[in-house]
């Protein structure tokens, strides 16, 4: 998704009514009232800006309806807690294009940094014209403010927050009135109808999305020129060892084993009764299974060793290539 062209004029202050407007082409103002300054440590969130971009589920947003349903209304999408009793294990993880990305009952949700809930940041660097939009990282924005309202769906009640405190996703010193009344002045400034689709990522159309299935969409998604990386780790790869890589694929052999063996069972059966027995049909049919059983483990194990083989190489191939990226500045750094 393109930026869209800024405007040389600067935003004005926002002082008076927080209300978004767009100017030719756009700026906004903080989303909520200028009573809300939650303190943050000073100097470390510009490092932490980076991380709240969403530029790759953005590069694949035209099919993201196959691993999630977009829903208009934020309030239909699932809160903490009801995240928590339908079973779903919640895990920080501090890149906002992985927020609330699910696999396996885990699912990961970024926490809300305490400056995005401070006025004056949102005045002075998100609005900033100097800061944000003559560097280029406008999907910082829009990101932050996606973040922020998938917020308002997540934290709806006080078992909500709770819930929240105990994982880290919040400042453990807002108390559920002081959110409640954030909450509220983000939600009547975010005007969604008003606001130009730039301004909102595209992913927050969505509540959770499948994990498996944004790995098949970034490995089969056109791309130029060719990256083989995208193609063999896939979004987010799930492979840390390769013990898990063996774990997870040889179950597919027992399941085809399984099944074989429950067919090759009913057909020895079938066999053993007067009208299959004398059945030409049935007997080929029989026959031609009980090949296709020996070969299909053994070619689905073919493919699982190939396929650890090739990840192996390509594994050792890029190590390599970044130790040469790294021995001259370290050589550099000591001399």
């Amino acid at each position: 998704m393109e930026n869209p062209k800024k405007s040389s004029t600067p935003p004005p202050s926002g002082t008076g009514s927080t209300k978004y407007f767009v100017t030719s082409p756009g700026y906004l103002n903080p989303p909520f009232g200028p009573d809300f300054q939650c303190h943050y440590p000073h100097g470390r969130c510009e490092d932490a800006l980076p991380l709240l971009s969403v530029r790759r589920l953005d590069s694949i947003s035209q099919h993201l309806w196959m691993a999630g349903r977009p829903q208009s209304d934020p309030m239909k999408k699932s809160s903490l807690h009801r995240l928590k009793a339908t079973g779903f294990e919640l895990v920080v993880f501090e890149q906002a294009d992985m927020h609330l990305l699910w696999q396996n009952g885990i699912i990961y949700i970024k926490p809300l940094p305490s400056f995005l809930m401070n006025f004056n940041f949102w005045q002075e660097t998100l609005c900033s014209r100097d800061k944000i939009w003559d560097a280029g990282t406008a999907d910082i924005v829009d990101g932050a403010l996606g973040l922020v309202f998938s917020y308002t769906w997540l934290i709806r009640w006080e078992s909500d927050l709770r819930i929240a405190h105990e994982h880290g996703l919040i400042s453990k010193s807002i108390n559920y009135d002081h959110w409640m009344s954030f909450r509220s002045s983000f939600l009547s400034n975010f005007n969604r109808s008003q606001l130009p689709r730039a301004w909102l990522s595209w992913r927050y159309d969505f509540a959770e999305l499948r994990l498996n299935r944004i790995n098949i969409i970034w490995r089969l998604r056109p791309r130029r020129p060719f990256d083989v990386s995208s193609l063999l780790r896939g979004y987010q790869t799930p492979y840390r060892i390769y013990s898990s890589f063996f774990e997870k694929n040889f179950s597919i052999v027992i399941v085809a084993f399984v099944y074989a063996t429950v067919v090759l069972t009913a057909m020895q059966v079938g066999l053993a009764t007067a009208q299959l027995n004398e059945s030409p049909s049935f007997q080929r049919a029989s026959l031609g299974f009980a090949v296709f059983s020996i070969l299909l483990p053994v070619v689905i194990l073919g493919v699982v060793i190939a396929l650890f083989i090739i990840l192996f190489f390509f594994n050792w191939w890029e190590t390599r290539r970044h130790l040469r990226a790294v021995r001259p500045k370290t050589t550099a750094q000591t001399d």
